[in-house]
């Protein structure tokens, strides 16, 4: 069953644990985070259909990048950790990714995978800034930014007291208020 169906139904609940450092992440958490991430995938050009590539350690953020390119409609291929410069750079050709997500542990290896595969077009790194990538967290956190001006500053377009009424040698008609009200 897909984490949108659970997130509805229990929202609190735990989706995953992660063992090594005991974050958990809820049903509710993990459909906004796939959510914003999904919108973030689109934001880049990135459409169904299209393949991504994902070189992360276990970190808490590994399925949210996998449920977000599920809910998207891409296809994801997961990188082994342990591979090669060599052997990542052919498995990220070969799957014809067009972005790779990446954790800042294994920036290392992404770069020089990378480096061999121009193909890739766009480059996310998950836990922190390294040259070359975009960050991951900066991308969602202006998204999320960026969403609540947008439903917050056009509330209401009017001043509150009504209309201003023009000088008298205007020739412009006044209007009534304009009011715009959020979907909340």
């Amino acid at each position: 069953m897909h984490p949108t169906n659970h997130a509805a139904n229990m929202p609190d609940k735990p989706a995953y644990i992660m063992a090594a450092s005991g974050a958990v992440v809820t049903y509710g958490q993990l459909n906004d985070r796939t959510n914003q991430c999904a919108q973030l995938f689109r934001s880049l050009g990135v459409q169904a259909g299209d393949h991504i590539a994902i070189l992360m350690e276990n970190d808490v953020r590994f399925l949210e990048v996998c449920w977000a390119a599920q809910r998207s409609g891409l296809i994801f291929t997961a990188i082994s950790t342990h591979l090669s410069h060599e052997e990542a750079a052919y498995i990220l050709d070969n799957c014809d990714a067009i972005l790779l997500v990446a954790s800042q542990l294994m920036a290392g290896l992404a770069s020089a995978a990378c480096a061999r595969t121009p193909r890739v077009k766009h480059r996310l790194m998950v836990n922190g800034d390294v040259a070359g990538f975009v960050s991951y967290e900066s991308n969602l956190l202006a998204r999320l930014l960026m969403s609540a001006l947008v439903s917050t500053c056009f509330i209401r377009l009017a001043p509150l007291d009504g209309p201003k009424e023009l000088p008298s040698n205007s020739t412009r008609r006044t209007s009534p208020p304009f009011s715009r009200h959020c979907a909340a």
